[in-house]
C-alpha cells in the first residue's frame, strides 16, 4: 500500500516521503480500513513540524509515529477477533488521533473508536466530520449552551470548526460574529453571520459591543483585550496557540473568572461517539454543511499541508483515495 511517512521534524514537503508499506492486519478489536477520504486538521501540520513545543507529546526529539492522519473515512476489508459491531463491507468513519495511520491506503483502528457512515452521506464529508465537528458542538451546544438572543464572537470563523460553530450558534439563535481573514469573510457571510470582521484592518477588542461568548481557535491576543468586550457574565472559550500565549491566556484567565461573573477557559474537547454521531445525524439531515474548500488525491498531501498552514483555507482539505 502507499502511505506518507516522515522520520524527523520539518515542513511536510521537506520530510514527508511516500512509501510502499505492507497492508497491515487488525488484531483483537481493530479492523482493517480501506480509506476513501481522510480530513486534514491542524494537529498534522503541528506534529509533523514539532512545533509549537506541546505538539512534541507523541516524540520530544523525533516523531514516534511515523504515518499521521486521524479523521477517517472508509470501508471495513477485515475484522479482528471480538469485533460484533461491523462487517466487512461496512462504511465507517471516525478519529483516531493518537493511534493515527490515516495518510496511508489502508489503516488499522480499534472498532469502538469508528461510526457507521449515514445513509447517504459520502466519504469526503464524513471524513471532514470529526475533530472540527467535535470543536463545535461541545463549546456551541454543551458547555456555553448558547440560546437566542445570545451575542457570539467566533475568532476563526472560516476554518473548518469555525464554519461548523458559526453554523452551530445561528441554529441556537444566537446574534454571530465572524472574525477571519477579510478575503475569507464570504464564507462566514454565506453561513449566516450576522457581522464579519476582517482581523487584518480592525482589531475586534475595541468594538463597542459586548459578546455572552467569545469563541477563540487561535488565542493570539492577551484575555486582558477580551475582557473589554466580554459581558458582565460572558465566557471567553480558547482551543491553541503559541505555548507562552496559552501559558498566558491560562493563568490571567484562572485570575480573572469568578463565580456568576465573567468565565476564561481552555476548551478541552473530550472526542465522544456519542457527539459524532449526533454532529454527523445534524449533516445528514441538512441542518449542518461541511465546507470543503478542496478534495485532492494522497500525492498531495505535503502541498495540502503547506496550504491549510497558510491559513488561507476556507473550510477543510479532504484527502481521497482511489
Amino acid at each position: 500500500m502507499k502511505a506518507f511517512a516522515y522520520y524527523r521534524y520539518g515542513r511536510p514537503r521537506d520530510v514527508l516521503r511516500l512509501e510502499d508499506r505492507p497492508i497491515p492486519k487488525p488484531g483483537p478489536g481493530e479492523v482493517l480500513i480501506r480509506n476513501r477520504a481522510v480530513g486534514l486538521n491542524g494537529a498534522d501540520w503541528e506534529i509533523t513540524v514539532g512545533y509549537p513545543f506541546y505538539s512534541r507529546i507523541f516524540g520530544l526529539f523525533r516523531p514516534k509515529q511515523s504515518v499521521l492522519g486521524s479523521d477517517i473515512a472508509g470501508v471495513v476489508e477485515e475484522t479482528g477477533s471480538d469485533v460484533t459491531q461491523f462487517a466487512q463491507g461496512d462504511k465507517v468513519f471516525g478519529d483516531i488521533f493518537e493511534r493515527w495511520g490515516g495518510f496511508a491506503e489502508y489503516v488499522t483502528a480499534p472498532a469502538d473508536k469508528l461510526l457507521a457512515i449515514p445513509e447517504g452521506m459520502n466519504f469526503v464529508t464524513a471524513a471532514s466530520l470529526p475533530q472540527p465537528g467535535t470543536n463545535a458542538l461541545q463549546p456551541i451546544c454543551d458547555d456555553a449552551r448558547v440560546s437566542a438572543g445570545q451575542k457570539v464572537l467566533i475568532i476563526g470563523a472560516c476554518g473548518s470548526a469555525g464554519t461548523f460553530a458559526v453554523q452551530l450558534a445561528k441554529a441556537a439563535g444566537a446574534e454571530v460574529t465572524a472574525v477571519d481573514r477579510g478575503v475569507k469573510l464570504d464564507v462566514a457571510r454565506n453561513l449566516g453571520a450576522d457581522h464579519v470582521v476582517d482581523y487584518e484592518t480592525e482589531n475586534v477588542t475595541r468594538r463597542p459591543e459586548r459578546y455572552d461568548l467569545i469563541l477563540d481557535y487561535f488565542a493570539t491576543r492577551s484575555v486582558l483585550a477580551y475582557r473589554r468586550i466580554l459581558a458582565p457574565k460572558g465566557q471567553y472559550l480558547f482551543f491553541g496557540g503559541k505555548v507562552l500565549m496559552l501559558l498566558g491566556v491560562f493563568t490571567l484567565g484562572r485570575l480573572l473568572t469568578r463565580p456568576g461573573g465573567q468565565t476564561y477557559r481552555l476548551e478541552a474537547v473530550t472526542q465522544t461517539l456519542e457527539r459524532q454521531q449526533r454532529f454527523a445525524e445534524m449533516v445528514s439531515q441538512g441542518k449542518i454543511k461541511p465546507v470543503i474548500e478542496r478534495s485532492c488525491p494522497l500525492e498531495e498531501l505535503p502541498d495540502a499541508l503547506e496550504r491549510m498552514a497558510s491559513g488561507g483555507v476556507r473550510g477543510k482539505i479532504v484527502i481521497v483515495f482511489p
